[in-house]
């Protein structure tokens, strides 16, 4: 079986290489970059869950039994693949697996995101406690990392306002 894994915010596909050690004996794991990250770094960023998610499905291969692994944001990308293979009715997934689905949320409530000021982002990553202390400390770093943050957490935001609004007025999914 395929595993296909879906990196957190400004993450790549490098967060799953020590998954892939762990079980490759068992099953094959394959890493998605979203455009602007990873592998993909020089192309254009993307700034909804349901680009990426469309962007991603082209990385599936439908003829063999897979699963769907989303880490953080991957979940809400993970989500949305769920909701195109549906649509299209597309072989489902054997599995799907969704991992630490936080959101980049501020003290005031608020997700930092497009409009954010860079201390506010930087304040979040910190507050998600999933970034090296070092990456704090490199300016030059944290200017080119900044955009993807952003991009990433904007998307998020109108994933998690989407399942407030089902949870607000109960609506069924």
């Amino acid at each position: 079986m395929i595993i296909y894994s879906f990196p957190y915010a400004a993450g790549s596909s490098y967060i799953f290489n020590d998954f892939k050690s762990l079980i490759k004996d068992y099953h094959q794991v394959i890493s998605i970059d979203y455009p602007g990250h990873g592998k993909r770094f020089c192309e254009e960023l993307l700034c909804s869950i349901e680009e990426i998610a469309a962007d991603a499905i082209r990385h599936i291969s439908f003829e063999k039994e897979y699963a769907l692994l989303g880490y953080s944001m991957g979940t809400m990308v993970v989500l949305e693949l769920l909701r195109t293979i549906v649509d299209r009715r597309l072989p489902l997934p054997v599995n799907v697996y969704l991992c630490a689905l936080e959101p980049p949320i501020g003290d005031d409530g608020q997700i930092s995101g497009e409009g954010a000021s860079k201390d506010e982002v930087l304040k979040a990553l910190r507050q998600l406690n999933g970034t090296p202390e070092e990456f704090f400390d490199n300016e030059e770093l944290i200017d080119l990392i900044l955009p993807i943050v952003r991009k990433d957490f904007l998307a998020a935001m109108v994933v998690l306002e989407l399942l407030r609004t089902i949870v607000d007025r109960r609506l069924p999914l």
